[in-house]
């Protein structure tokens, strides 16, 4: 079974890559309806994550350190969700995607792409170790907050940026 779909894959690469995706075994039609997905599920996630920055920033008896995490959290999760809105556009012309003549929309949206799901995940994981920090009584970040939270903006937005620079 998994020598099949495996085969399946490797042999979908030998249409014609000129379709984009097309390629990989979805029809043009199909991936209009999945591009159109993914935008509109990214609408209602920015939704989502908008009115969780406004909670943050307008009630201040709210604005604890794990929620200001949070916050971090959702402003990486906007510019995800963002690039994820911008509408694709795709070249017919592989020897220009060869050369690497990208255009700057397109440059700059796989840099955000790429920075704000690194950043996500970083912001994830900084949530999840303080988490453990606080479950095991450990006074040292209630004692450093000002540091641990320069520590991890530094963290969360140095480590994404030298790979989406890359």
């Amino acid at each position: 079974m998994t020598g099949e779909i495996i085969s399946n894959f490797t042999n979908s690469f030998n249409g014609n890559l000129s379709d984009g995706m097309a390629g990989i075994g979805f029809t043009q039609d199909q991936l209009v309806v999945l591009r159109t997905t993914s935008q509109v599920i990214s609408v209602f996630s920015l939704v989502g994550l908008l009115f969780v920055q406004i909670v943050f920033w307008f009630f201040k008896n709210i604005r604890t350190f794990a929620f200001e995490l949070v916050a971090w959290l959702c402003f990486s999760c906007c510019i995800f969700n963002l690039t994820n809105v911008l509408p694709v556009y795709e070249s017919d012309d592989l020897s220009s995607m060869a050369n690497h003549n990208l255009s700057t929309s397109c440059t700059l949206q796989s840099f955000l792409n790429i920075f704000s799901d690194l950043s996500t995940m970083i912001w994830t994981m900084i949530i999840g170790f303080t988490a453990y920090i606080s479950v095991t009584n450990q006074p040292h970040l209630e004692q450093n907050k000002t540091k641990y939270r320069i520590y991890f903006i530094i963290f969360a937005y140095t480590l994404p940026l030298s790979f989406a620079l890359m």
